[in-house]
């Protein structure tokens, strides 16, 4: 699903909201997926949202690694977990991340805030798509 995504916080600090304004929004296709936890006890699973340019590409713009749905309303939702900062020495560092997400208006001119009759549409076809893609 084509969306724009704001970024919430760097390196973990939150953001002020006068740099959420002046930030600039990503665009792309967003993709959920499971795979198995790195951090976490052996066996355990977590979800991953991935932000690609178009829906052919390989390399994200961004990640978000244990994602969960924090916030759902009319002006898009907002995803939070953890994003991995690489460093020279290829190690990585984990840093809170949060998304917030915004979909185009059906008119196909520019992004929310959408109707009540375009979220539910939107809410429904969200839920079916984490549901296929967790399998649940």
């Amino acid at each position: 699903m084509f969306v724009r995504v704001v970024l919430l916080r760097e390196r973990g600090r939150r953001l002020s909201a006068e740099e959420v304004r002046a930030a600039q929004p990503l665009q792309g296709c967003i993709t959920v997926c499971k795979e198995p936890a790195r951090r976490l006890p052996l066996g355990q699973w977590q979800r991953v949202a991935m932000l690609m340019p178009h829906a052919d590409a390989v390399e994200p713009l961004a990640e978000l690694y244990r994602m969960r749905l924090h916030h759902w309303g009319r002006r898009g939702l907002v995803l939070s977990g953890v994003e991995e900062v690489w460093n020279y020495r290829r190690s990585a560092s984990e840093y809170r991340q949060a998304w917030w997400v915004q979909f185009p208006a059906a008119s196909g001119q520019g992004f929310s805030p959408v109707t009540p009759a375009e979220q539910d549409r939107l809410v429904e076809e969200i839920v079916r798509r984490l549901a296929l893609r967790l399998g649940r």
